[in-house]
C-alpha cells in the first residue's frame, strides 16, 4: 500500500484565469428589444417560440443564475434572423499542489 503526502496552496489573485464559453446557433436570431429580457425566467425571445420549438423559458435563466453565482457574466449577441451568440466567462482559480514531490496545478472555482 502506497501513502501519498498532499500540500496544497491557495493561489493569489494573480493565479485567476477567465474560463471563456462561448456558443453560436444559426437560429431565427433575438430581436434586439428582447435580448434585455431573455435571461429573466419563462422568456422566451418570441411569443410564439413556444409553440413552435416548445421549452420553458428557463435555461438562460438557470445559466444565468449559476455563472452570477460563480462570479461570471454572460452575454448574448444577436441578429435577427441570423442566429445568436452567448458568451459565458467565469473566473478560475489555478491552485498549485505537491504530491510525491511533483508540483502539479489544477483549475478550481472556489
Amino acid at each position: 500500500q502506497r501513502s501519498s503526502k498532499h500540500r496544497s496552496q491557495k493561489g493569489s489573485d494573480d493565479d485567476i484565469v477567465m474560463l471563456k464559453i462561448q456558443v453560436t446557433d444559426t437560429g431565427c436570431g433575438i430581436p434586439s428589444e428582447r435580448i434585455s429580457t431573455i435571461f429573466q425566467p419563462y422568456s422566451q425571445s418570441k411569443l410564439s417560440d413556444y409553440r413552435k420549438h416548445g421549452g420553458t423559458g428557463l435555461g438562460l435563466s438557470i445559466l444565468s443564475g449559476i455563472t452570477n453565482a460563480m462570479g461570471g457574466t454572460i452575454r448574448c449577441h444577436s441578429v435577427e434572423g441570423d442566429g445568436a451568440t452567448f458568451v459565458v466567462r467565469i473566473p478560475i482559480q489555478v491552485v498549485t499542489y505537491q504530491c510525491d514531490g511533483v508540483v502539479k496545478q489544477q483549475h478550481s472555482t472556489e
